[in-house]
C-alpha cells in the first residue's frame, strides 16, 4: 500500500500524519523516548476532525476513574475556553449559558455521532498500523461505546444486544493479549476472520469500546 495516500481513503496524505488515537489523550512526554502510532491521513481525516477529537477527550476524562492529571488539567482548560468564547458548542460539555452566569449541569448529553466519529477514526487507524500499513478499512463501521451504557429507553431487543456485546467484549479482553505499549492508557485488538472484523479498545484501563465491520 502507498503510504502517500491517506488511512481511511485513497487521497493524498499530507501533513505530518495522523496520531491514533490523537496525541491529546496522552500525557505530555510520554513519546519522548518512544514512537507513537502514526498514520498518513489527507486533510479531511486529520486537521478537520479535531473537534470530534477534543470531545473525546473531554468524555474519556469525565467518564474514567484514571485519568491523566495533566489530560484532565487540559481538559478543563478546554472547557474554560469555549467559555471565554461563548461557544455555541458548550451544551456539548453539560454547560448552560443564562443572562448573568454559565451554569454547569449535573451531567452532559452524549452527542452519540461526535463521538461515534472520533472512535470510528481511531479503530480504521489501528487497523492500518495493526496490517503494518498493507490494508486500509474503506467500508462502513459500527461503533459501540460500551462504557458510556445503555440508554434507559433502548428497547429489550436492543439491551439484550448490546448486553451480548459488552460480555463478549470482556470475554475476549480476558482470554487473549491486548496489545499497546502504555496499556493502562490505551490497548486494544484485532480479529479478522472470513470477512468479520472486530476491534475492541479499552481507554485508561477501563472504557471499553467495540468497533464491527459494518456487514459483520
Amino acid at each position: 500500500m502507498n503510504s502517500t495516500t491517506c488511512y481511511c481513503c485513497d487521497n493524498p496524505a499530507v501533513g505530518q500524519g495522523d496520531h491514533v488515537p490523537p496525541k491529546n489523550l496522552f500525557p505530555k512526554g510520554l513519546f519522548s523516548n518512544t514512537t507513537p502510532i502514526i498514520v498518513p491521513s489527507c486533510q479531511e481525516h486529520n486537521q478537520n476532525k479535531s473537534k470530534s477529537d477534543e470531545y473525546l477527550k473531554f468524555i474519556l476524562a469525565a467518564s474514567a476513574k484514571s485519568t491523566p492529571s495533566d489530560v484532565l488539567a487540559s481538559t478543563v482548560r478546554g472547557l474554560v475556553r469555549h467559555v471565554k468564547n461563548d461557544s455555541r458548542n458548550l451544551p456539548n460539555f453539560g454547560i448552560k449559558k443564562t443572562d448573568q452566569e454559565f451554569l454547569i449541569e449535573d451531567s452532559a448529553p452524549i452527542d452519540i455521532k461526535l463521538l461515534n466519529e472520533a472512535l470510528d477514526k481511531i479503530a480504521r487507524g489501528i487497523y492500518y498500523h495493526h496490517s503494518k500499513g498493507k490494508k486500509k478499512l474503506l467500508d462502513g463501521l459500527i461503533v459501540f461505546p460500551i462504557f458510556i451504557g445503555i440508554h434507559p429507553l433502548a428497547n429489550p431487543e436492543k439491551r439484550e444486544q448490546l448486553m451480548h456485546i459488552e460480555s463478549l467484549t470482556k470475554q475476549d479482553m480476558e482470554l487473549y493479549e491486548m496489545l499497546g505499549e502504555f496499556k493502562d492508557l490505551f490497548s486494544y485488538q484485532v480479529f479478522e476472520e472470513s470477512g468479520n472484523l472486530v476491534i475492541n479498545m479499552k481507554f485508561y484501563a477501563t472504557l471499553i469500546v467495540s468497533v464491527v465491520r459494518g456487514n459483520a
